[in-house]
C-alpha cells in the first residue's frame, strides 16, 4: 500500500511539473486521452526583410521583363499578349520621354554640358566648322611652302594623271609650293612638257601607283607621301595636313 501510494504521490509531481491538464472527472464518459491536450501554437519564424533593389537592378528586371513578353508574343501571338508586350513598351516609352525632356533641360540649365556649343551637329554648324578648320589648314599649308617641294609623278598614258595635272597645278599655284613633275614613259602631259624623266627614282622609292604626290624638304631630304591615285584639291589638303600633322 505504501508503494502505491507513493507512486500516486510522483505522478502527481510529474502532472504538475509538466502543467498537463486533464479533467476526466468533468467528463468520466471520455475519461483522459492524450490527444485531447490542446498543443500550444508554434510561433512562426519572423520573415527576413526582401533586399531593395539597386538602381541598375531595377533596370536590368525592366530589360528582362520586355524580352520575356517579346519572346511570349512571338512564340504565342495572340491580343492578349501582344496588348501585354505593347503596354509594357508603352511605359517604357513614357519613361523615355521624360528623360529626354530632363535631358534637354539639365543643357540648358548647364550648356558647359552640351557638346553642341562648341560642336554644332547641324548642318549649319558644320559648314561653319568646317570652314574655320579650312582656313586654319591653308594658312599652315602656306607656311610651309618655303620649307618643302612636291614631287608630283605621272605617266603620259594615265587617264587618272591627265585629271590629275591641273589639280596639282592648282594646289602649287594656291599655297606657292615649288612643284617638280616626274614623268614616266615616253608620252609627255601637255600640263608638264618640260618634265623629268623619272624611271630610276620612281623605282628607287618603291612607287607602284600612279599619279604620285610626294611632299619633299630639300634641307633635311625629308620625304612625305601625301596622295596616290586621283585626288581633289580637298583631299589633297587633308591628306597633307594628316601625312604632316606634326608640322602643321
Amino acid at each position: 500500500m505504501r508503494k502505491i501510494i507513493l507512486i500516486v504521490m510522483c505522478w502527481g509531481s510529474v502532472l504538475k511539473a509538466g502543467n498537463w491538464h486533464f479533467d476526466y472527472q468533468k467528463n468520466p464518459e471520455e475519461g483522459w486521452h492524450f490527444y485531447n491536450e490542446k498543443i500550444p501554437p508554434l510561433k512562426e519564424k519572423g520573415k527576413a526583410p526582401q533586399k531593395a533593389l539597386s538602381p541598375t537592378e531595377k533596370v536590368k528586371a525592366i530589360t528582362e521583363r520586355l524580352h520575356h513578353l517579346k519572346a511570349v508574343m512571338v512564340l504565342e501571338p495572340t491580343v492578349e499578349n501582344i496588348k501585354a508586350y505593347q503596354s509594357y513598351q508603352k511605359k517604357i516609352m513614357d519613361q523615355s520621354i521624360e528623360v529626354a525632356s530632363g535631358w534637354q533641360k539639365s543643357l540648358l540649365l548647364n550648356p558647359h554640358l552640351d557638346a553642341r556649343v562648341e560642336r554644332p551637329a547641324s548642318h549649319m554648324g558644320q559648314q561653319v566648322t568646317y570652314q574655320q578648320n579650312t582656313k586654319d589648314t591653308q594658312k599652315k599649308i602656306y607656311a610651309l611652302r618655303h620649307q618643302y617641294g612636291l614631287y608630283y609623278i605621272f605617266s603620259g598614258t594615265c587617264p587618272y594623271c591627265k585629271k590629275m595635272d591641273h589639280i596639282v597645278k592648282m594646289f602649287s599655284e594656291k599655297y606657292g609650293w615649288t612643284l617638280y613633275p616626274v614623268q614616266i614613259g615616253d608620252v609627255p602631259s601637255a600640263a608638264f612638257p618640260n618634265a623629268n624623266r623619272g624611271e630610276g627614282f620612281v623605282k628607287k622609292l618603291g612607287i607602284k601607283h600612279l599619279p604620285a604626290l610626294i611632299a619633299f624638304n630639300p634641307q633635311n631630304k625629308k620625304m612625305v607621301p601625301i596622295a596616290f591615285g586621283l585626288r581633289t584639291l580637298d583631299e589633297i589638303e587633308m591628306q597633307l595636313m594628316v601625312s604632316m600633322g606634326g608640322l602643321l
